[in-house]
């Protein structure tokens, strides 16, 4: 497999004979850190989504317009879709607990839970929007097109095989208690780093409860100013040195590719303290 980060919680995975986007999301404002655009999801066809917020969601009918695509989500996602105007076939509807094959790929699908905003990352984003009125109106625009875009606690988490390889990719920063969990050991964990002021310590249990080979950090870039900003990774790469060294820590850059099979080798060499920052 490979593994291709495009801003936000975008993943393209190149899995065999098939090709998965997960969350494909095109920038809204040209202020953002990795402006996608239609150009970088040209060839998105089958397309899984974690939930139905709209920076995982609202490209979708774009898409529609542009070529055929498959798009499998849960059942909020499914009708926010159909609202949008996707044909009902274009659209599969899969349950927590499933398991299907696109190819020879599967795809298994896991309950996850969606990260609560705290108070003091509303606090912070209340002060960056407040400095200018163009800010203000571009966050409360944001804010009118999130309402339309509900999760209705259906947040997933996807774990794909191929190939004898394992990656999971998690909706949001958030760990259910009391639900059936993958695998330990996938050789990949996607992990979402972001929504919280501070996302160490989620991240750090959900490393620690899922035991990866490896993570590879999304959605931490400023993908929608001004709602978000940039999140700083220091404290979580320390954290890891500290507790678990022998797991690196990739940082993708926008738009490369990376083998999970070199991915593996990374985790395989010794554990050396400059191993756990790897840019792809």
């Amino acid at each position: 497999m490979k593994l291709t980060w495009l801003g936000c919680a975008s993943v393209r995975l190149d899995c065999g004979n098939k090709t998965l986007w997960v969350d494909p999301f095109m920038s809204i404002n040209g202020n953002a850190d990795n402006p996608a655009d239609e150009a970088t999801f040209a060839d998105a066809h089958e397309i899984l989504i974690t939930h139905g917020h709209f920076d995982h969601l609202m490209s979708i009918p774009e898409f529609n317009a542009e070529r055929e695509i498959r798009v499998h989500c849960t059942d909020t996602p499914r009708e926010t879709l159909l609202k949008c105007g996707i044909p009902e076939q274009r659209i599969r509807r899969f349950a927590v607990g499933e398991a299907f094959e696109l190819g020879d790929t599967k795809i298994s699908v896991f309950q996850g839970q969606h990260n609560k905003i705290d108070m003091r990352i509303a606090l912070q984003t209340a002060l960056r929007v407040g400095t200018s009125i163009r800010r203000a109106v571009e966050f409360m625009r944001i804010v009118a097109v999130h309402k339309s875009f509900p999760e209705a606690d259906e947040t997933v988490l996807f774990e794909v095989q191929s190939g004898g390889e394992r990656v999971q990719i998690m909706g949001s920063l958030g760990l259910r208690e009391n639900v059936a969990r993958p695998e330990l050991g996938a050789d990949v964990l996607v992990l979402p780093f972001n929504g919280t002021s501070n996302p160490t310590p989620m991240a750090m249990r959900i490393v620690e409860a899922f035991r990866p080979k490896s993570v590879l950090l999304s959605h931490f870039d400023n993908a929608f100013p001004p709602m978000t900003s940039s999140v700083d990774l220091a404290p979580f790469i320390s954290a890891m040195r500290e507790k678990c060294p022998e797991i690196p820590v990739l940082l993708p850059k926008f738009g490369e590719t990376v083998s999970v099979s070199a991915i593996k080798e990374i985790a395989a060499a010794p554990a050396t303290e400059i191993r756990n920052v790897y840019i792809a």
